[in-house]
């Protein structure tokens, strides 16, 4: 598919979607609460914020206190990738999430803690977490667990890794779902709020193989 079409697919699913919020107290926020000095979810799932005290030698201030996010378990961020004419495809989802000033951005084709979901009757995984776990040495273009960027993240770490299948394989793919290439997503990304962290750190990691492994 060309840009422009990509784009007009990306626009429409901003049009569905409609994001409202409002500021609560902590103690109605349903299913969290405040224990020890830290905001847990009631099963053990998610994350944990906790408040640190810091002090350093080499930064702007010597010391002061900020809020910090641990994970509860290793977070996945994964790329499925296809030869299409001889051509390496990617495919990327349509993301809403809060925060998002426009909506909805391109995203990895996973991004999620896969452990959030078990334990949940009814509740699945997103599309195609169990294609990526349970790909094949073969099938496995780049695997590696880096750590969360940013200073707010205390010991967040990410499964980054792309998956390649055979071009002869046929993949439905849901709405919010698009085959890109490798040049379209860079040209996205030369815009604000047209592609999220997720993506862009995967991408780094294919751009890690050489442009000689890349069809561009």
């Amino acid at each position: 598919r060309s840009l422009v079409s990509i784009l007009s697919w990306l626009a429409g699913l901003k049009s569905l979607c409609e994001l409202r919020t409002r500021l609560i107290p902590l103690n109605q926020v349903k299913g969290w609460a405040l224990n020890g000095g830290l905001i847990r979810h009631e099963s053990g799932k998610y994350f944990t914020v906790m408040g640190v005290a810091v002090e350093a030698g080499n930064r702007e201030v010597a010391r002061w206190s900020q809020p910090l996010v641990e994970t509860t378990d290793e977070a996945m961020i994964a790329m499925v990738a296809q030869m299409r004419k001889g051509v390496l495809h990617l495919l990327v989802q349509g993301c809403s999430e809060p925060g998002y000033l426009d909506l909805v951005e391109l995203g990895a084709t996973v991004q999620c803690s896969p452990g959030s979901y078990e334990g949940w009757p009814g509740r699945t995984p997103p599309p195609f977490v169990e294609l990526v776990r349970q790909a094949k040495p073969e099938q496995i273009r780049f695997d590696s667990v880096l750590s969360q960027e940013g200073g707010r993240f205390y010991h967040s770490q990410q499964r980054h890794r792309i998956v390649e299948l055979d071009s002869s394989m046929e993949v439905p793919l849901p709405d919010h779902f698009q085959w890109m290439t490798l040049r379209q997503i860079q040209e996205c990304a030369r815009f604000e709020h047209k592609v999220n962290i997720e993506l862009r750190s995967i991408i780094s990691c294919l751009e890690l193989q050489g442009p000689s492994d890349i069809s561009i």
